[in-house]
């Protein structure tokens, strides 16, 4: 599954992951969510919730702007590397937290995630 198309529940899956965590699947009829045991059970959703994805924008130095032409927000490392001209860590979302997510899961398992 391309990093860019991630969102909702498998966002915040491989979010955890890349910060290290150990994220379980939970549903409940129609709904479905991540927790990390880490966190004993509360439901993990950085994508979502500010709270939890402000503090991983900030350790990795994640910026976002808003983008006019497309209508959504673009988030990339500050830091990230250009290879051929081309930035490396650089993603488009609705909302600055589904960017910065996306860039976070980018940043260490690249372009793609093995699909579920």
């Amino acid at each position: 599954m391309k990093t860019a198309d991630l969102k909702g529940p498998w966002l915040d899956y491989w979010v955890a992951k890349a910060e290290g965590l150990t994220p379980e699947f939970k549903a409940h009829q129609a709904q479905q969510w991540v927790t990390v045991r880490e966190q004993s059970g509360v439901p993990y959703a950085p994508s979502t919730a500010p709270g939890q994805g402000q503090p991983i924008m900030e350790r990795h130095r994640i910026g976002t702007s808003w983008d006019d032409v497309s209508g959504q927000w673009h988030a990339e490392l500050e830091h990230a590397a250009r290879v051929d001209g081309v930035q490396r860590s650089f993603a488009a979302g609705p909302t600055q937290l589904l960017a910065a997510m996306r860039v976070r899961v980018m940043q260490v398992y690249g372009e793609e995630v093995p699909d579920a």
